[in-house]
């Protein structure tokens, strides 16, 4: 049989994802009740305060925080985290993709986990090499 706490975190872990008691920003859960909360400097998590402890939840891939139904959604009671959905790795090979709207950025996917990267100073992301490239050779097109 599994203890309370065991459960609570198979449960959750289940539902949304990643958990880490954590200090929220600036003592976050310190004078708020227990209960779910937006986190104030990302849409795709939220804080679940517990007796005065953080505890920081990710959203799954491409949802968002909605803070009125206090779940994870596509679409966002917050305008400001409402923009096209973002770039996934998800059901993508490991690789590098270009960046929409900005050829000195592209997109490195290794086992479905995507990090956005800045190509050196007079670069820009290069599709047909993947891999930056000289501004003149790159060809990039937005």
């Amino acid at each position: 049989m599994m203890t309370p706490k065991l459960l609570l975190f198979a449960c959750v872990s289940w539902m949304c994802g990643h958990v880490m008691a954590v200090p929220a920003p600036g003592g976050f859960c310190s004078a708020k009740s227990n209960g779910d909360y937006k986190h104030p400097n990302s849409c795709g998590e939220h804080i679940k305060c517990s007796n005065g402890m953080a505890h920081v939840f990710d959203c799954p891939v491409n949802l968002v925080w909605h803070d009125g139904l206090k779940r994870c959604e596509y679409v966002s009671d917050d305008a400001a985290c409402n923009n096209p959905p973002p770039f996934s790795c998800v059901g993508r090979p490991s690789g590098n993709y270009a960046y929409p709207g900005d050829c000195s950025k592209f997109y490195m996917c290794s086992n479905e986990h995507k990090w956005a990267m800045d190509c050196p100073a007079t670069t820009h992301y290069d599709v047909s090499l993947k891999v930056c490239n000289h501004v003149v050779d790159a060809n990039c097109v937005l």
